[in-house]
């Protein structure tokens, strides 16, 4: 048995649950990459779909049981090294902050975190929801990410 697969099984057996929902859909023609959404497309174009500022129309949603791995990101992010960039993408740490590895579907399937959207998907755990912040540089097959909390 390789390593991954007993992180798999660890998740498993030890992972908490939470609830994964993903958003796809058509980026709608308001989104420019200088401003990200232009209310002057839509006044322009008043007969188009409006998107409500989600920058997508035609928006489903999928939500996945998962289970994953977390910790506060107060105790786990000092024992790591963080560069200068890392940090600028973060922010400061906050109160509520996750950090999570090991994201498995409920049947043990792994998810790759990299691919979540932090605009759009976001995990549900424990009754509040949290976006995928920062996706840490996959260590071999561990993937850690840091979940910020979007409900306070």
């Amino acid at each position: 048995m390789t390593d991954k697969e007993r992180h798999i099984i660890d998740v498993y057996r030890n992972g908490e649950t939470a609830v994964l929902t993903t958003v796809t859909g058509t980026v709608c023609p308001c989104y420019t990459a200088k401003a990200n959404y232009s209310p002057d497309w839509h006044r322009t174009n008043t007969g188009a779909e409006n998107c409500n500022r989600t920058l997508l129309i035609s928006r489903t949603s999928t939500n996945t049981n998962i289970l994953m791995m977390s910790y506060p990101a107060s105790l786990k992010l000092q024992a790591l090294t963080l560069s200068k960039e890392q940090m600028t993408v973060i922010g400061e740490i906050q109160e509520d902050d996750l950090v999570c590895y090991g994201i498995i579907t409920a049947a043990g399937a792994e998810i790759d975190i990299s691919a979540l959207d932090e605009k759009h998907d976001y995990i549900t755990y424990d009754s509040k929801k949290y976006i995928v912040r920062y996706h840490f540089p996959a260590i071999g097959y561990l993937q850690t990410a840091l979940l910020r909390r979007i409900n306070p």
